[in-house]
């Protein structure tokens, strides 16, 4: 696989920047696709320009918003008073309509630390004790419409997240659209797409990036994949620990907590302990 996937907005702009600044010196070479979950994008555009693209050089960009994606759904329908959480949600998986190439979708909270590529991430294994309750009302609705045992379970719906086109635009065709899909998606309180596409995907029998994976907890960190990316889980951030994990020369992704970045003097003291420079 050599294409990744970001959807991104001016709330994540500081976390964004310190991910293309990971993807210049950590990630080889590959596709990287920006949407910009943003109207008008205009004024994000120019900062990406000034402060971000400079850190992408050796890759093959292309910056998407929502006007490129006019021609497959309803942009009104999608800008009428949507939470921005669902509908960069709806553009991870419309994305899909972009390409045959499968991809890697990250949040802007994703940073590399090490030398790596996307094949370095493979995907996560299904387990029901990491069902989220928060998600079993749409869980629920999924099983029923695709006949699926109500204790099916799937994978956690975190980033890094592998993404089949093929399957994608299977699904929407199962709803007779994807503006269908949308208007269904949307009525949940916690929508979830990479529960429903891991879902439909085992309801077509459809099974992609299977590989050996394990989840083992380390204080408050949790890690996604056998030492290979640890996602922070505090609302607090224990500098020390967040060192320790950066010095584990097995993980080569660290995923941070939205909470604790909009402390100043913590996203300083990241940015200093971040291999990055």
């Amino acid at each position: 696989m050599d294409q990744l996937l970001v959807v991104t907005c001016n709330r994540d702009r500081w976390q964004f920047l310190l991910q293309c600044k990971s993807i210049g010196k950590f990630l080889s070479p590959c596709k990287v696709t920006i949407i910009i979950n943003q109207y008008p994008a205009v004024e994000w555009q120019e900062w990406f320009d000034n402060h971000c693209r400079i850190h992408l050089l050796k890759h093959e960009v292309c910056v998407l918003t929502y006007e490129d994606f006019l021609s497959d759904f309803s942009f009104v329908f999608l800008s009428r008073g949507i939470d921005g959480w669902v509908t960069q949600q709806i553009l991870k998986l419309a994305f899909a309509l972009k390409t045959e190439q499968d991809y890697l979708v990250l949040d802007s909270k994703n940073w590399f630390i090490r030398s790596c590529n996307l094949n370095d991430f493979p995907e996560r294994t299904r387990k029901a004790s990491d069902h989220n309750p928060n998600f079993n009302p749409i869980h629920q609705d999924c099983c029923q419409r695709w006949s699926l045992n109500t204790a099916t379970p799937y994978r956690p719906a975190i980033t890094p997240y592998h993404v089949n086109p093929d399957t994608v635009k299977r699904l929407f065709k199962d709803f007779g659209g994807i503006d269908n899909f949308m208007s269904w998606f949307v009525k949940f309180k916690n929508p979830s797409e990479f529960i429903v596409y891991d879902l439909f995907a085992q309801c077509i029998g459809r099974e992609s990036f299977t590989g050996k994976t394990a989840n083992s907890p380390c204080r408050n960190f949790y890690y996604a994949h056998t030492t290979v990316a640890v996602e922070h889980k505090s609302t607090e951030l224990n500098l020390v620990e967040f060192e320790a994990c950066l010095q584990d020369t097995n993980i080569k992704m660290i995923t941070a907590s939205i909470a604790f970045m909009r402390d100043a003097a913590v996203r300083q003291a990241v940015e200093q302990l971040l291999p990055l420079n």
